[in-house]
């Protein structure tokens, strides 16, 4: 999915369509192929995915993006990751896996309950903020992102709502004040 949405940022970028894909690749795909690409609906395997990022034109620096880092502050009572932070809603060691789920999910764009890989880094950090082993870490994690989905689901929300309300305030003011400036 994450791989379509770069694809299809890429190919904008370039100010090409589906049809000047098509062309250049010498009709060998059709739209349809590029649009699931794009949608994250087509298997591809390695060879495919070289092939197709020189299509698109992008090298793999620009696929990857840079990894934040994760930081779990139990004292200040949040996981965050980059610029993203998460009040922790509980101090459970479950709690604490629910609140992270629900960032990497959200920042993702995926539905919770999917299978996500994890990276191995975050796994470890977890599991020393939680004083407890990194294959425990995992173990819950997964068991959460299956069976406990619901719990994430609610956190997501939430954080949806946490991002919405200074959004909905910041036009509020603006709105205020060009109401202000026109009187």
């Amino acid at each position: 999915m994450r791989l379509g949405r770069l694809l299809g940022a890429a190919r904008e970028a370039h100010g090409e369509s589906y049809d000047d894909l098509v062309r250049r690749c010498g009709l060998a795909f059709d739209q349809d192929f590029f649009a699931r690409v794009e949608q994250g609906r087509a298997e591809l395997d390695e060879p495919l995915v070289r092939w197709i990022t020189e299509l698109y034109g992008v090298s793999a620096g620009e696929l990857v993006p840079a990894r934040s880092r994760l930081v779990i502050d139990l004292a200040e009572r949040q996981v965050a990751i980059g610029d993203r932070r998460v009040p922790l809603s509980g101090s459970s060691p479950e709690q604490i896996l629910v609140n992270y789920l629900a960032l990497v999910y959200s920042l993702r764009g995926l539905p919770p309950g999917r299978p996500i890989p994890l990276r191995k880094v975050d796994l470890q950090v977890l599991a020393d903020a939680l004083e407890v082993s990194s294959r425990s870490v995992n173990r819950s994690l997964g068991r959460i992102m299956s069976a406990d989905a619901d719990a994430v689901r609610g956190q997501v929300r939430g954080l949806r709502r946490r991002l919405v309300v200074p959004v909905a305030g910041i036009l509020v003011g603006v709105t205020t004040v060009g109401g202000l400036l026109l009187v």
